[in-house]
């Protein structure tokens, strides 16, 4: 920063005016007064640059030390990142499996054995594709409901109109 400070430029403005008081200068020198002020106010900023220039330096460049435990801490989160990777893949890739092995399972096997595991073979019928309680009721390609009934002894059961349908 310049050496001037307010009151040196108070004081040369006096001087070059030739007044005892800026409150007695005259108005016509007002103009002449502000150039004067901006003049100095731009050779103080001028001697500030060159000054600040002059204490520029090179840049100093920071070299970055990384830290142990940083390092440590994201080489350790790449390993769990990829096993936890690995471990999801395995997982889909067994659940794929388990579904494409229940897919392919028939699913006629499927209600034979659950049908075998509720109730004995004899004690059902098929019609349609569907297995049948004793009991229920079915409409024939005839037009005729017939009903499953329940034989005597080790007969099998077999389809027979009901007695309410008969005519």
């Amino acid at each position: 920063m310049s050496d001037l400070t307010a009151l040196d430029i108070y004081r040369e403005l006096l001087n070059k005016f030739d007044t005892d008081k800026m409150d007695n200068s005259p108005r016509s020198k007002f103009n002449e007064a502000c150039e004067y002020i901006d003049k100095k106010y731009a050779e103080c900023i001028d001697d500030d640059l060159q000054a600040d220039t002059a204490q520029i330096e090179a840049p100093v460049q920071i070299k970055e030390i990384p830290c142990k435990n940083c390092q440590a801490n994201s080489e350790l989160l790449k390993k769990t990142n990829f096993k936890l990777h690995v471990l999801f893949g395995l997982m889909v890739l067994m659940i794929i499996t388990e579904a494409v092995l229940l897919m392919s399972a028939s699913p006629a096997k499927a209600s034979q054995e659950i049908l075998s595991n509720e109730r004995p073979p004899d004690e059902s019928r098929h019609f349609d594709g569907k297995v049948h309680s004793i009991g229920s009721t079915v409409r024939m390609a005839d037009g005729i409901i017939r009903q499953c009934m329940d034989a005597p002894g080790d007969a099998p059961s077999y389809w027979e109109v009901p007695i309410k349908n008969r005519h």
